[in-house]
Parts: structure tokens; sequence; C-alpha cells
């Protein structure tokens, strides 16, 4: 069966992936190439689900509210009480979540590749912390949201993860594919002032 090619939501109205798509005076927003991602249930109080995860990724999921963990190139967002997003290498999903099923036999859990589900972006510069505040009711300062830290929020009346990959400040926002386009053009009128 021949493989489908992954179209952007963004064709047409972004630059292509990985090349910037807005830049301006201290903001910088692309959307990054199409990751691996893994949406993973499960209880946080087991230690052998605990244990057996960790065996799958080579480190442990957080189980502090709104953190992650990362190593290997992969990266574990903190998304729920009892849920995970695991982001890793575009194209890496089948291998993981095949070590994950294994180390989880017969401990309670649910995993599922949603490789396609979200856009990924990627916001940096100077100004990122003030253009998300635009539309975020997050207290996004480093005191309060710093590097490592992760939340499921609202944008603009919108549903994403966001997580903190930097202090500088830089931020990946994990957004629905059917509403990346809304929130692309959105991004346009918030960062105008710094673009124009």
């Amino acid at each position: 069966m021949p493989r489908l090619a992954y179209r952007s939501p963004l064709s047409g109205t972004a630059a292509p992936l990985g090349i910037v798509g807005i830049t301006g005076r201290g903001v910088r927003l692309i959307e990054k190439p199409l990751p691996a991602m893994i949406e993973l249930r499960g209880d946080p109080d087991d230690e052998r689900f605990i244990n057996g995860t960790a065996a799958a990724l080579g480190f442990a999921p957080p189980i502090i509210p709104c953190t992650s963990a990362a190593a290997h190139g992969w990266r574990v967002l903190w998304s729920r009480p009892d849920g995970w997003l695991i982001v890793g290498p575009q194209g890496e999903s089948e291998a993981k979540l095949a070590a994950l099923k294994s180390a989880l036999a017969g401990i309670h859990h649910v995993a599922v590749d949603v490789s396609h589900r979200a856009v990924a972006l990627e916001l940096s510069g100077d100004n990122a912390r003030r253009v998300l505040a635009k539309g975020c009711p997050l207290d996004l300062h480093p005191r309060a949201f710093k590097a490592g830290d992760c939340a499921r929020t609202i944008l603009t009346g919108q549903p994403v993860l966001i997580h903190a990959l930097s202090d500088a400040p830089a931020y990946d926002l994990y957004i629905e594919q059917g509403l990346a386009r809304a929130l692309w053009l959105w991004f346009k009128e918030a960062t105008r002032e710094y673009v124009a």
C-alpha cells in the first residue's frame, strides 16, 4: 500500500516547513516538521506503570503537574493528571509505541499514535511572551512558567498545549490541525507591531 504524504493545514498560508513563517523585531514563528506524537494515559501512582514507561522511554515521565522530562531525542509533557504527550523524532512513533505496549503489557494504560492530530509551532524571540500574552490567560513570566514547564490552555479561544523550551523565551505550541490556519492568521495580526 502506498504511503500517504503529509500536507500541512498551513499549506499556502505559511512558508514551507522549518522555514521562518513570521519574523520581526524579537519574534519568530515557524511550523516545525511533523514530530512523532504519542498520547499516553495511565495511573501515575502505579509504580509498575511508571517503571514500565521509563523502561520504554529510557527515562521516567514527569509526575509533577505542568512539567516535562526529556532525553534521547524524546520529550514527555505532562498534559493531565493521568496523561502525557510524548514527542519525538519524525517517523519514530511506531517503534516507540511498540516499545511502550511491550513494557506496559498487563498494566492498565492507553497509548495511541496521534502524530497527525496536531501542528507543532515554535514561537521564539524577546517579544514572544508579549505576543502570547495577547491571547493567552497564563502567567508567562519565567518565575511562573519556566523552561521545561508545559500547560494545556486557551489561546485566543482555542485549545493549545504550550511547552516552554527556554526562558529566552521560546515555546513549542501544539495546536489541533483543524484550528491551525485560524491561529496562524491570529499570529499574523498579533505580531503585526513587530513585523511592520
